[in-house]
């Protein structure tokens, strides 16, 4: 069954992987401006951001494209929440019953044998002391000694303590010091001890203890984690042979209708082996019907919204930063004009309103070297903290025992956060729990895109101030160069995909919904003390925290790299693309030829030069030199 639930899991991840990128592709074609809304902005003093996903470029967008944004973004929370939950495990746990058989019944071990599995006693202690038993039913212990607890008397005789008593109840008196034998005796008709057959020798003070729990060789009366057991005895009376005797009494109380969690008075019993009663495994895969209904709702939601957007990309709008320059170079802007060395954030403290006046100022070029960390946004970095508490949480429930459970949903842990209810109201509460992760680390895969988005246009956006080569746009004409996966290139874009793939499979394995059935001693099912629970495994979460931080340690190595600095780096504001973006004006068409930037023919006269991006010969810059 376990092997079946993480089939379908990795199905599941698999096609909700490719949803996710797919989704990220759409989203940032939607939020991708055209030329005329990014004008429209920056004559309001903002610039939008090129070829990233962003909200802030919502305002300025079309209410057609936010519409269809917000379809894609929304409809990936239920679908994170409800499609790993719409396949699910069934777990079955029986009641069964515990019986003690004397080693001298022969015939009635003989009889239970021909349909049962023999099992030495660490193989049904272990097999037995599961929380929920799914492919086994009643327990038959083989015994063949018995121990008893004693009273001492002030004078030093002892009684066999209540409530087992022997019928002959004469008190024996021995000395305080003696080799006492409890278990494997027999009873002479005066109520002695007949000193015979002894298994087990101790020099005990009676009036210190009880020597039956002294004995390594007894197991005592069970008290391990059995779950819905209860007692049948048979054959009990004879644990003791004596020619027929009767000697325990048979109360019914105490016997019969007793609980695996009796008092420590019961008397131990040396268990020799035990048989089990074999079951065909009830436990399996069930989909959720109304979860998959959410699930597919979702996927036509999105699936339209995916055909509308592919629509889209027949009106021209500037997907990459290559797509922007080209648009800057062809039709420049005079609102950037003379701002060349304005970065980001430098633009920030700039306002576009006053451009005419502050533009005409020479810029003092600084030359720096940076590293890609520096350039990160808040907002990416809170995500990526996310991310590192979801690692951390995980980290913990995975340590919460001392040894490590069964791999994914094999797994019979369960976390107590919510109500483990039967109701529908107890599985949405326990699928939320589940598929919460999930929607955190889609998040966290949409921030590290980003970042690896914006690592990738920093070091393409400067690599042109060393080299010469064509623009790499969306749609290449002239001497340009076709796009990558929109701005990410395919070998960045498809090992961060396959890795968000493992990585939701792997969270799947670590906490997950499953539902419990429990079933009578007839097989019938008992509504009341079944229900649903978020179970985790260990194991699964122990690999998918290892797995996590070995992603974030990479991530970070590559941020930490120092590059030197040789363009006002951009970090995909528009602003500060069109400023880098005013060639000559006799320059035909630069934007379809291998362009350079850096510092052109003086246009403004006088000893300013200027710099920007064009197909002429360049020169670089010189930091602490002014330039417009």
């Amino acid at each position: 069954m376990s092997r079946l639930s993480t089939a379908y899991h990795i199905l599941i991840n698999v096609l909700s992987t490719i949803l996710l990128t797919a989704s990220n592709y759409c989203m940032q074609i939607l939020c991708a401006p055209t030329r005329d809304e990014v004008a429209r902005a920056h004559r309001d003093g903002q610039g939008l951001d090129i070829g990233i996903i962003s909200l802030r470029n919502l305002r300025y967008i079309s209410k057609r494209k936010s519409t269809l944004f917000l379809s894609l973004a929304l409809s990936s929370i239920p679908l994170h929440l409800f499609y790993n939950s719409a396949v699910f495990g069934v777990t079955i746990g029986r009641h069964y019953r515990v019986h003690y058989v004397s080693v001298n019944e022969s015939d009635t071990i003989t009889t239970l044998s021909a349909a049962r599995t023999d099992l030495t006693n660490e193989e049904w202690w272990k097999m037995y002391s599961t929380q929920y038993l799914h492919d086994a039913a009643d327990l038959y212990l083989i015994a063949d000694r018995i121990g008893f607890k004693l009273d001492m008397h002030a004078n030093g005789s002892w009684v066999l303590a209540r409530p087992l008593v022997w019928e002959n109840k004469n008190v024996i008196n021995l000395p305080e010091e003696a080799d006492v034998l409890v278990v494997g005796t027999t009873l002479n008709d005066n109520g002695t001890f007949q000193q015979k057959n002894w298994s087990h020798q101790v020099s005990y003070d009676l009036r210190n203890g009880h020597p039956a729990s002294h004995y390594p060789g007894l197991i005592p009366w069970p008290q391990p984690t059995f779950i819905n057991a209860s007692i049948s005895p048979l054959g009990i009376k004879n644990l003791l042979p004596n020619s027929g005797s009767k000697l325990i009494e048979n109360n019914g109380g105490l016997w019969l209708n007793h609980s695996m969690d009796a008092a420590a008075v019961d008397p131990p019993l040396h268990i020799i082996h035990g048989l089990s009663t074999p079951t065909a495994d009830g436990s399996k895969v069930q989909i959720a019907l109304s979860f998959m209904l959410v699930v597919i709702a979702c996927n036509i939601v999105k699936t339209m919204a995916m055909f509308l957007t592919l629509r889209e990309l027949s009106s021209p709008r500037i997907l990459t930063s290559g797509d922007a320059v080209a648009s800057f170079l062809a039709r420049p802007e005079y609102i950037t004009l003379g701002m060349c060395t304005f970065g980001k954030h430098a633009m920030r403290n700039v306002c576009c309103l006053f451009r005419a006046t502050l533009g005409a100022e020479p810029q003092l070029l600084r030359s720096m070297g940076v590293s890609l960390l520096a350039l990160a946004d808040t907002n990416r970095a809170f995500l990526c903290t996310a991310a590192i508490a979801l690692v951390l949480v995980t980290v913990l429930l995975g340590v919460q025992q001392s040894s490590l459970s069964a791999w994914g949903t094999a797994s019979s842990l369960r976390l107590n956060l919510a109500p483990q209810s039967f109701t529908a109201k107890g599985i949405l509460i326990n699928s939320f729990i589940a598929n919460f992760p999930q929607i955190v680390l889609s998040a966290s895969y949409f921030a590290v895109n980003r970042l690896c988005t914006s690592m990738y246009f920093t070091e393409e956006w400067n690599s042109y101030a060393s080299s010469r080569k064509g623009l790499r746009v969306s749609d290449a004409k002239g001497e340009q160069r076709d796009t990558y996966f929109l701005q990410l290139p395919y070998r960045w874009a498809v090992p961060l995909a396959v890795m968000c793939g493992i990585l939701h499979w792997l969270l799947s394995q670590s906490i997950f919904l499953v539902r419990l059935d429990i079933h009578g001693e007839n097989g019938q099912l008992i509504p009341s003390e079944s229900k649903s629970a978020c179970g985790y495994s260990q194991s699964s979460t122990l690999v998918f925290a290892l797995v996590t931080v070995g992603c974030i340690v990479v991530i970070l190595l590559l941020r930490l790299r120092h590059i030197k600095v040789g363009i006002p780096i951009a970090a995909h504001c528009s602003l500060a693309i069109s400023a880098a973006c005013h060639p000559p004006p006799d320059e035909e068409e630069p934007h379809l030829k291998p362009v350079q930037w850096g510092v052109v023919r003086n246009r403004f006269g006088g000893e300013i030069d200027h710099c920007t991006y064009s197909s002429e010969p360049v020169t670089a810059p010189e930091p602490g030199k002014r330039y417009a």
